[in-house]
Formats: C-alpha cells, structure tokens, sequence
C-alpha cells in the first residue's frame, strides 16, 4: 500500500515534468495568473455591488440584521436551536463594528466572499491543470480554461444574487472552493502544513453551513476511489477529517436537535420533479427569465447530468474530482428529501452547482479544435452576459419598488408619542425595525409561542411582542403592517371591534405588498353602534394632522418613480 503523502511522480503529475513545457519564466506566468484574477475580481465587485443598497431586505436578510444585535454569548446559544450554525453571523457582527450597520454595508462582507470565490475558482483550476492533468496542455491553454471558469462564476446569475444577500451562501461556496483547492493541493504534496490548512477551513466550513457535509463527503469519496482504484491512500487526509470531527463534535447534538424540529414543523410539502427541475432551472436562469416551454427545464437538469458523467468518463483525476463534489452534495440533499422532510431549495444547491459552471470549463478545454474550443467558450460567456443582464435589470425594478422602507418612513413622520405599530408576524416586524428610526412601541402582534421558529420565533424576545388583548387602555391610536400577496395569501392584523379604520396604503415590495393601516379608537358612546364595522378612507382622502406626513411620503414616491 503506497500513501500519496509522498509527492506523486506518476508521468504528468509532477512540477519537474510539467516544468519542462514551460516556455516562460515563472515571474511572467505569475503576472499574467495576477493580471487575470484583476481583471476577472473586478468584473465581479462591479457586478456585485451594482445596486447593492437599494432593493428592500426579506425576512432572512433581516434576520441577519436581528442576529448581530445579540451579545456572543446569546447569539451562540440561539443558534443552537437554529437552522445554521454561528460562524457567518459572528464574522457579520465583526464586520458591523468596522462599516455599519446600513444595508449596503452588510451586504457588502458577501460580495467580498463572492469575488474572494471567483479568485478560489481560478487558483483550483489552475492547480488541477497544471499538476494534477493527465496530458501535457501548453500552460496559456490552462490559464485559459482556469480564467473562463472563473468568468462563468462572476457572471452567474445565482452567484452574483448570494454575493448581495446577508446571508452565509457566499462564504460558504468561497470556503467548499477552498477546501477543495487545499485537498488537491494535499494529495499531491502531501505537506502536513497543507493538511492543517484543510482541516482549519473545514472546520470553519461545517460552522458556517450544515449542508457542507455533504462536501466534505464528496472529498471522502474521491479519496477512497482513488485509493482503491490506484492504491495510494492519503494519511493525511483522514487526519484532518478526524481533526474536522472532533472539533464539530460539540455541535453534532444541535444539529440533530434542530433536524427533529424541522421533520416536525417545517411546512414544505413533497419533493416533485416539477419543484426540483424548476429550482434547478433556477440555479443557472435568473427567476424572471423562466422558459416558455416547462420541458426546458427537464432539459438542463439532463444536460448537467450528462456533463458529470463526461467528466467521470474522461478517467481524468481532475474532471472526476469536479465531477464527484458537483454530483454528491445535489443528490445527497435531494435524497434526504425523498426520504424524510422536504429541505430542496435553491440556495442549499450552491455548493454543487459552482462545480458544474467549473466542469463546463473542463469540458469546453478538452475539445481539440482551436476554433470549436474558443466558439464554445465565447458562446457560453456571452450567454452568461445576457443572463447576467436580466438578472440586473430585474435587480432594478426590485430597486424602484418603495415597499417596507417607504412604509416605515410614512409611519416614523406620521406617528406620535405613545401610539404602538403593531406587525403581523415576526418576519415582517424584523423587516421593520431594521428600517425603523424609532422603534419604541412597535411589537410583533400576538405571543411568541404562537409562532414557529421559521417565521422568527427564534430571534425574538416575550418584549418583541404585544397580544391585541393587551393593548393599553390609554392607547387610543395604532398602527397596523400587513402583507398582501405574501406566500400566495393576505396576512392581517385582528383588530377587536371598538376600533375604527381612519386611513390605509399599501407599498409595494418584491415580496409582497406592505400594507399600513391606521387604527382609531372608537369614543365609547358609538361602539355600539360600530361594532363589527369600520369607516375607511385612503391616504389621499382625508387630510389630517396624522395623514399628511404619509400622502407627501407617497406623493414622493411616486414623483421619483415615474
């Protein structure tokens, strides 16, 4: 039995062979793999930040907002009852302390992870062609197909919209291409130091997302193939998955805890070719951009199956690699739905589909037509171009829509002293406050137990909440935010008879449309006669002390939108 910690010098794996084609020096090479990564990083952070402030935040945006305001101490303790674990949410609190809490600037720490991917995607590819490739391609072909690759990514339509969400999908993808660059990098050097860096970053990994396990037993999987296909097994792999396990060890338990929660609770119905297709369908074509025919669909996910079974076939250890961790993530997670809840969702497919953008890269390289190579490579980044256009164009009108922080400015200028805005749920409070420049008074209606954990319960205290019972005697004024058109149905606060709709707007968002009602109280002497009804009147019709702030809020709107 051979351990590949030992350099592997099987022909065309080893620097002194592939040293012997280069043609120029190595400081020129190394310029040209800078002016490359320049060029490619900066297609990407232009891209990526391009409209980053601008669009209204969704419930898990602000429930990034919301972690960030708890000490370490508590954030790490609700975590543990969460659905991720803490690592982005710490990185995010750190980051907050250095540049703000706006949304442009928290949205900002993803698109640094996501230009830092489109780097990772290029220094992996590089590392597989010039030292792990089974043939002896000129070095300006492996800076080729690494850059195309890269470009693929900064050009996704999927990657550019995670890399300006507050969430953890950015870092996540940036530290799997990591990991697997390290591992590369290990099965052919065998270095301990290399080992210890990949045993660092998938620590860090499995704190960031759960569903990178499924990465790292991609890893395994390659790893154990080719040791038994070719006898040389890696020590120190195994080493630092050990050291990988132990230091998870401690939060195996949460992870399983919050498992038995979402089989419980979590209300995502069966896995259907239909849902999957289209999700997959998703993972290239931006949202608005979907097919005229549903077969289209069905099409892709085919076509990406035969890419990895190209990749397979090509017997070439670097193709099988992107192949495995493409494959294995994607159908671990759809199994698990099949046999248990239902967890498919867009964003949990990420860490296989870069895989996939990368294997085209690999695929379009082998093609042995200089004219046909590069027809393929310019066609596929011009596509790449047009998607990413749509997406940005849809990114605009997201941006022009005036939704939750137009209604919250139109209750911050209208509301006195001592009158409550109470939300209709959780996820649409935590939206409000992070736009709120008074959040005195305000409350999710209703207790917290009455909520599940996935509509904000977890991040919310008793004193976040108000039950419409227990409104104050003293309050004869309220202010109501509903939803229309939110997970295909209205959302509204129950109001109890004795109080009287005086005004109502609605502000249109990506999500839904937030609608903001106001509540008087009725004088005791006509609830009687008002019971069970109430007068109502828009913005526009009744121009009172109250009124005014919110006609000239909406008035600017929509003077700024035509």
């Amino acid at each position: 039995m051979h351990s590949s910690d030992q350099p592997d010098d099987s022909p065309g794996r080893t620097i002194a062979a592939h040293s012997r084609t280069l043609t120029v020096p190595l400081a020129a090479s190394w310029s040209r793999d800078l002016v490359v990564l320049v060029i490619v990083g900066g297609i990407a952070a232009v891209i990526r930040f391009y409209q980053l402030g601008r669009p209204g935040i969704w419930f898990d945006e602000s429930s990034s907002c919301r972690w960030i305001e708890f000490s370490v101490a508590e954030l790490c303790a609700r975590t543990a009852v969460d659905c991720h674990p803490p690592l982005y949410w710490l990185l995010l609190k750190g980051w907050a302390m250095l540049f703000g809490q706006s949304v442009g600037a928290l949205r900002s720490m993803s698109v640094l992870f996501g230009v830092a991917t489109v780097w990772a995607t290029y220094g992996l590819v590089r590392e597989l062609q010039l030292h792990w490739a089974t043939r002896s391609d000129p070095v300006g072909l492996h800076r080729s197909t690494a850059g195309l690759a890269a470009l693929l990514v900064a050009l996704s339509p999927f990657h550019i919209e995670w890399s300006q969400e507050m969430r953890m999908y950015s870092l996540g993808t940036f530290l799997v291409l990591t990991s697997t660059w390290l591992l590369a990098i290990g099965l052919r050097r065998g270095a301990i130091g290399v080992w210890a860096a990949y045993a660092a970053v998938g620590v860090l990994l499995v704190y960031t997302l759960y569903f990178s396990l499924f990465t790292l037993l991609a890893h395994g999987v390659f790893v154990v193939g080719r040791g038994i296909l070719s006898g040389k097994w890696s020590l120190g792999f195994f080493a630092a998955v050990a050291t990988i396990g132990l230091v998870w060890l401690p939060w195996v338990p949460f992870l399983w805890a919050m498992y038995g929660t979402v089989q419980r609770s979590f209300p995502q119905g069966p896995l259907t070719w239909a849902e999957f297709s289209t999700l997959f369908w998703w993972m290239f074509v931006p949202q608005n951009a979907d097919p005229a025919w549903d077969f289209a669909k069905s099409i892709l996910v085919e076509a990406c199956a035969v890419l990895v079974i190209l990749l397979i076939a090509s017997r070439s250890s670097e193709q099988v690699l992107i192949a495995v961790c493409a494959f294995v993530p994607i159908y671990a997670i759809v199994n698990l739905s099949i046999v248990s809840q239902n967890l498919v969702a867009r964003h949990r497919l990420i860490l296989g589909q870069i895989f996939l953008l990368i294997g085209w890269a690999l695929v379009i390289q082998r093609l042995r037509s200089t004219w046909l190579r590069r027809s393929v490579a310019v066609a596929s980044v011009a596509v790449s171009c047009g998607l990413a256009l749509i997406y940005l164009s849809s990114r605009d009108a997201k941006a022009n829509l005036p939704g939750m922080q137009a209604a919250i400015t139109s209750i911050d200028q209208g509301r006195s002293n001592g009158e409550l805005v109470l939300f209709v749920n959780p996820m649409l409070y935590l939206n409000g406050l992070v736009y709120a420049k008074d959040r005195v008074d305000m409350f999710a209606v209703g207790e917290r137990q009455q909520y599940p954990y996935y509509q904000g319960a977890s991040l919310t205290r008793e004193s976040d909440h108000l039950a419409i019972s227990k409104i104050p005697s003293n309050v004869t004024s309220v202010w109501v935010v509903d939803a229309d058109h939110w997970f295909g149905r209205s959302w509204e606060v129950p109001m109890p008879p004795g109080w009287q709709l005086i005004a109502e707007d609605r502000f249109v968002e990506y999500y839904a449309d937030i609608v903001v009602k106001l509540y008087r109280r009725a004088p005791a002497s006509s609830i009687s006669a008002t019971e069970g009804a109430s007068g109502q009147t828009s913005f526009g019709d009744e121009v009172t002390p109250q009124t005014k702030p919110l006609i000239a809020i909406r008035e600017a709107n929509q003077a700024c939108h035509q």
